[in-house]
């Protein structure tokens, strides 16, 4: 890529980010963010029809360093160990990332969860496929079972205020994949 492009691309996202701290991402329009970068709105044009797919491609580009660091994981390790998932998550996106908190707070315009369940799943139905004794479809299934909860409760934690220790989340969450609710109701319920 023309590191005129690239200079440019940078100059629109860090303008983005900076606006994504004072406003939010509905809010935000392209003379905003050409303003800001000091280029004109028809140089944002020539690299993006809109705010939300430079959206799109910041999700995207979260997504991709998320599958890189999947590969070399034990996936069905995760799946047993929602924590190594979690620190995953915390180390490609950054718990504190303005980004990701902003887009957690105003879900209906963005996929990122969904983007990235999608690519998560394709690869632990191709790891698991031949270790789960169900059969295939029933597989999938499990895996959205599974894997739908973690992320969901993951993003439950995201957008608290994250006092909960991430470890207890974890062994609990582990907890309900394996053994169900019924093992929490009756875990600490006296004899």
């Amino acid at each position: 890529m023309d590191r005129r492009v690239i200079k440019t691309k940078r100059a629109i996202k860090k303008a983005f980010f900076t606006l994504l701290a004072e406003k939010e991402v509905n809010d935000i329009s392209v003379t905003d963010i050409s303003r800001l970068a000091e280029i004109n709105r028809k140089t944002f044009y020539n690299y993006y029809t809109g705010v939300f797919q430079l959206v799109d491609e910041l999700e995207d580009d979260i997504i991709n360093k998320l599958q890189a660091t999947l590969k070399d994981l034990d996936i069905i390790e995760c799946l047993k160990n929602p924590i190594r998932l979690f620190d995953l998550l915390d180390s490609a996106i950054g718990i504190n990332d303005p980004f990701l908190r902003n887009m957690l707070e105003t879900e209906k315009v963005s996929g990122f969860f969904n983007k990235f369940e999608s690519k998560i799943i394709c690869l632990i139905r191709d790891e698991v496929a031949g270790q789960m004794h169900t059969d295939p479809t029933a597989t999938e299934y499990v895996i959205h079972f599974i894997l739908a909860g973690e992320i969901s409760v993951y993003k439950a934690w995201l957008k608290s205020d994250r006092s909960y220790p991430v470890e207890e989340l974890a062994a609990m969450v582990n907890e309900l994949a394996l053994n169900g609710v019924r093992s929490l109701a009756l875990k600490d319920r006296p004899e």
